[in-house]
């Protein structure tokens, strides 16, 4: 069951993760994402801000398709497993709260068996995760993301595990060229 009033505080509390201060080194990288998952619910072709504060993404609900910012702090991700070849894959796993917030803010189940739902602690693989894909990347973002990352528990893993991780959790697949 739900506690509205710890949600009303957390999103009250949040932070920007792109907003610095004069004192604070800004590092950050944009990446587009041609598909964005929040477990079983996937969006296509939006941005996500990664910074040493955070990661912003703008995702629309999943019931009126209205554009919301959310701002996920590095305190909340719990462990980033990516490949860097082509295309990019990020993985990105979260605690719980976290997932609770995003479930609020783009309206999705809180039940594990009506779609589209997001949890870390989901039976199903699918909503477990947040998974990032993007096409269109330099050397530049590979390096900031690195330094970015830096103090979360990055895991790099080869581009073949990672497209079999991508396709179980989402369904997306790649053939070879």
């Amino acid at each position: 069951m739900m506690n509205i009033p710890n949600l009303i505080s957390d999103i009250l509390k949040r932070k920007s993760v792109i907003g610095f201060d004069e004192n604070q080194t800004k590092t950050s990288s944009t990446i587009f994402c041609r598909a964005i998952c929040f477990g079983s619910y996937r969006i296509k072709s939006e941005k996500v801000v990664l910074t040493s504060k955070g990661i912003q993404i703008v995702a629309p609900s999943s019931e009126n398709k209205d554009l919301t910012v959310l701002n996920i702090q590095h305190s909340e991700i719990v462990k980033l497993v990516t490949s860097f070849g082509r295309p990019l894959i990020i993985f990105i796993y979260t605690k719980p709260s976290t997932a609770r917030y995003i479930r609020e803010q783009l309206k999705l189940s809180e039940n594990s068996e009506i779609s589209p739902h997001f949890s870390p602690v989901s039976p199903n693989e699918s909503q477990r995760k947040i998974t990032l894909l993007a096409d269109n990347f330099t050397a530049k973002d590979i390096n900031a993301i690195k330094s970015v990352c830096d103090s979360l528990q990055l895991e790099e893993i080869n581009h073949r595990d990672a497209q079999e991780m991508l396709f179980r959790s989402t369904g997306i697949s790649f053939s070879k060229h």
